[in-house]
């Protein structure tokens, strides 16, 4: 266990402390709270990133980081269905999307291929990311502002749009190892 797993363990364990901020909003602080938790825990993922890539990058890592994060986002993304806030038809679209790439790296992992994340992946996640932040900034500024919820809108359709690109790109990149697994 390094210090990039730990920080990929972190952002597991803090999620259902933000979940609980952000369905108890009843008070500015609790907006304040959800919104910087999730700041905190988007730079989780980004710091993991980087002390992977200074060394400590490991065949664990490279699979529970995108299981950490997929954690985040989806229990965050539940809360704001319960809350009304977003449509249940891109979580709907986002999850089908991490399923099959799941699917995916289980196949291609008894290839003994690891398949990190590509860039497109990493894009998705940035929409993902302003999308949530848009949401939880709109909530704490307890007002109703039109634009910052349509930005929030647009860019989850924009992050499940990317995580196509990224799932097509996956089997185009693996084709001749998941057309074996297929065939076996």
């Amino acid at each position: 266990m390094n210090i990039a797993n730990l920080v990929t363990f972190s952002r597991i364990f803090m999620t259902p402390v933000l979940c609980f901020f952000i369905l108890n909003q009843k008070t500015k602080y609790g907006s304040l709270v959800s919104l910087i938790l999730f700041i905190i825990a988007f730079l989780t993922d980004w710091l993991d990133g980087f002390l992977a890539r200074r060394g400590e990058a490991s065949d664990f890592g490279k699979i529970f980081d995108p299981v950490a994060d997929k954690v985040l986002v989806f229990s965050i993304l539940l809360c704001f269905i319960r809350l009304d806030y977003i449509s249940i038809w891109p979580v709907i679209m986002l999850l089908i999307r991490d399923f099959l790439m799941s699917s995916l790296r289980i196949l291609l992992a008894k290839k003994s291929v690891i398949y990190s994340a590509n860039i497109w992946g990493k894009i998705k996640t940035v929409f993902q990311f302003l999308s949530i932040s848009g949401i939880l900034l709109n909530t704490y500024l307890c007002k109703t502002n039109f634009k910052l919820l349509e930005f929030s809108k647009i860019t989850i359709w924009i992050a499940v749009f990317v995580s196509f690109v990224s799932l097509t790109k996956c089997i185009i990149d693996n084709k001749i190892n998941l057309k074996d697994s297929f065939l076996e």
